[in-house]
């Protein structure tokens, strides 16, 4: 077992085991064949028929091979997730780092986390095995029940797969902070998974300009499905930028949707919550070229900037950019541009020691026309 000890493992074996079993009804999807009803709109509207086949056929061997186990062990979390994991194998999925969609993984069957916790998933609804999937940044794995007393790793081999969360984390290089998150490190819900993929398939398909607009539809429908998924407003703001760019119209909704994402980061425990706060003190302070917007230069803005709201906007984006800490060369340069346009010399001076050497050029701002 994968950093654990024997009798770690039967504490948490044990612990595990009282999760309620609780079968998929026979008239309900899974969660993997609502996941190709998802995709259909990337292949002109329907899903190929090969992708939900290759997943009928899974959960077959899995109910198959699931009979060479004495019922005693259908209780075991171990022997489950053993099971599971070696079906995996037998029907001759390979790992790779990243695949593009859950029905091009099932086709070539070739996965990477995702495909491989949507197969877990999908086969513990049908028989009953309270398997939950689970987020860290960059990644997805599962768990039995919702403690989180035993991960196991779906893309490694049988001795490597089972983890305690603190060894899970270890193994990624990820802060124990993240069990302090309201998204990471914890079971996921369904719709919370279904959130989880809407944001992913419009990320994936974010910089093709012509399905920008299924890109926004999806991410629209993540933060419907997941409203306290951290990276759904992350795959959101995404959107945004690109697709709404042309239009400063959006710039109030933008800066909502920052704020909201943030709200539910506020021990800034997510690595990239420093990255939303740099970047919504960007927006605040009206350095995004929106295409229609007016340019003007900073003698223009700093005149502007004397009376609310355009003061207040300032006065918060100084407060952002500092909780973006450690600042950047570029935050540094943004809390220049900020204390200059609201006239605050020290600190202007304070910046400015940071950025010996840059090359700072114009400054200049984009605000309806």
């Amino acid at each position: 077992l994968n950093a654990m000890s024997k009798r770690e493992f039967l504490r948490t074996a044990a612990a595990a085991a009282m999760a309620p079993y609780i079968k998929l009804p026979q008239n309900k999807k899974t969660t993997g064949h609502q996941i190709l009803d998802i995709e259909a709109p990337l292949h002109n509207g329907k899903t190929p028929q090969k992708a939900y086949d290759r997943l009928d056929e899974f959960i077959k061997r899995v109910g198959k091979e699931l009979k060479n186990y004495p019922e005693k062990y259908h209780k075991s979390p171990k022997h489950m997730l053993t099971n599971i994991h070696r079906c995996i194998k037998m029907e001759g999925y390979t790992n790779i780092e990243s695949q593009d969609f859950f029905s091009v993984g099932l086709i070539t069957k070739r996965k990477d986390c995702d495909v491989g916790s949507m197969l877990f998933i999908s086969a513990a609804q049908v028989y009953g095995f309270p398997i939950r999937a689970v987020m860290m940044p960059g990644h997805l794995f599962v768990t039995w029940g919702d403690t989180l007393d035993i991960c196991w790793e779906t893309t490694t081999s049988f001795s490597k797969a089972m983890e305690t969360k603190e060894s899970q984390l270890r193994s990624y290089r990820q802060s124990t902070n993240l069990l302090r998150s309201k998204t990471y490190m914890r079971a996921l819900s369904n719709d919370e998974l279904l959130s989880y993929y809407h944001a992913n398939v419009a990320n994936k398909i974010i910089n093709e300009e012509e399905r920008l607009p299924l890109a926004d539809e999806y991410s629209k429908k993540s933060i419907e499905l997941g409203p306290n998924m951290i990276q759904s407003h992350m795959v959101r703001l995404n959107v945004m930028h690109r697709h709404y760019k042309k239009d400063i119209a959006h710039r109030p909704e933008l800066i909502t949707t920052y704020k909201k994402a943030l709200a539910l980061d506020q021990a800034s425990v997510d690595p990239q919550t420093r990255g939303l706060h740099h970047n919504l003190a960007i927006v605040l302070t009206y350095r995004i070229a929106w295409s229609n917007a007016k340019k003007i230069d900073f003698e223009e803005m700093k005149t502007r900037a004397q009376a609310a709201p355009m003061k207040d906007e300032f006065v918060e984006a100084k407060k952002h950019m500092k909780a973006s800490s450690p600042i950047s060369k570029d935050g540094w340069q943004e809390m220049f541009i900020i204390a200059g346009v609201l006239g605050d010399t020290t600190g202007a001076r304070q910046a400015i020691r940071h950025l010996r050497g840059v090359n700072m050029g114009e400054f200049k701002f984009w605000v309806a026309s």
